[in-house]
């Protein structure tokens, strides 16, 4: 049976080789991420030959360049990761032990306010301000590390979507051939007029891909989709910005929009999370994978499970199989 349902694979350190993309198209990759949050437009490069050249065995792949938008993130710790347990202080801030410097989030934090960490495993509550930096407690144990995202919970940030970087990563993934352009932290319609208007300078024929994970965006999702060429329910900000119990009402609304409006939807993030480090996924992911297929999900996607984890191409083979399987359903 050919395969309607698509799978995205993020490409990243698991995948940083021409035998190990190829694996991937084989085990059912139809779309690479390309994730501009990390890596070099060297590499990026090299990887989108990589998928040109072994595309040609089972069709066309396509190339989905994902702009990192105004993401707030830790600047680099000296080792790389910091282990902190519950209920200990650490100093965050411009000079802290846990560096924070883009002055958008630092002018919001405030005492009693809490920060959350990647995907929300690491919890800290702001205590107090102490010169330029924030003493905060934690809530919860876990590993803070380099790059990794921040989010300061109940605030909304009236900022661009596109940053000065998204401007040169545009520019660069439109070079190398990019099919899709995908845009995070979405909040209105004219957010994708900007980017088509910035696109169209390289090329009008690049697709544009609106990342959902904010309330107004959810809010605006007639809207936004209609001038969007694709969406992608990105649940994994979506999950920090909202009540947990809120997502799944989220995504079923969203997919809903996009099927009356004809537009492909992809459903993203912690699809197959146990597979970062097991080699096989949970009764739990198989569902979730099965249910946004059957929903109306045009595409389902991989994220850490391909990028950097340990089992890339079982992870995609596995959703290969499952989103075959619930297609069975469809008459």
């Amino acid at each position: 049976m050919r395969s309607r349902s698509k799978i995205v694979c993020t490409l990243g350190p698991a995948v940083a080789t021409e035998r190990k993309i190829q694996q991937l198209i084989r085990a059912g990759m139809n779309v690479a991420r390309i994730n501009c949050s990390h890596g070099t437009w060297e590499e990026r490069k090299q990887w989108i030959q990589w998928v040109r050249k072994h595309s040609t065995d089972v069709g066309a792949v396509a190339i989905l360049v994902d702009l990192q938008g105004p993401k707030f993130r830790l600047s680099v710790l000296p080792e790389g990761v910091r282990p902190i347990s519950v209920g200990s202080t650490v100093v965050v801030g411009p000079t802290g032990e846990l560096p924070l410097r883009q002055p958008e989030i630092l002018s919001k934090m405030a005492p009693r306010r809490k920060l959350l960490l990647g995907d929300g495993d690491l919890e800290l509550r702001i205590l107090r301000k102490e010169g330029d930096n924030f003493v905060a407690k934690a809530l919860t144990s876990g590993v803070a590390k380099t790059k990794q995202g921040v989010t300061l919970v109940g605030v909304s940030f009236e900022t661009t979507c596109l940053t000065e970087k998204d401007y040169i990563d545009v520019q660069e993934g439109i070079a190398a051939g990019a099919d899709i352009l995908a845009l995070s932290y979405v909040h209105r319609a004219s957010d994708i007029v900007q980017l088509r208007e910035l696109a169209d300078k390289y090329d009008k024929t690049v697709r544009l891909c609106a990342k959902i994970e904010t309330r107004q965006a959810i809010e605006n999702i007639r809207e936004i989709t209609r001038v969007s060429d694709v969406v992608m329910i990105a649940r994994g900000d979506m999950g920090l910005q909202m009540n947990i119990e809120d997502v799944p009402i989220a995504q079923k609304k969203i997919i809903a929009e996009c099927r009356e409006q004809g537009k492909p939807v992809i459903t993203a993030t912690q699809m197959l999370e146990s597979m970062i480090s097991a080699g096989r996924p949970t009764r739990a992911e198989a569902t979730d994978v099965a249910n946004a297929i059957l929903d109306g999900s045009d595409a389902v996607m991989l994220s850490g499970e391909t990028a950097a984890g340990l089992y890339p191409i079982a992870s995609c083979s596995y959703m290969r199989r499952i989103a075959d399987k619930a297609e069975r359903m469809f008459d």
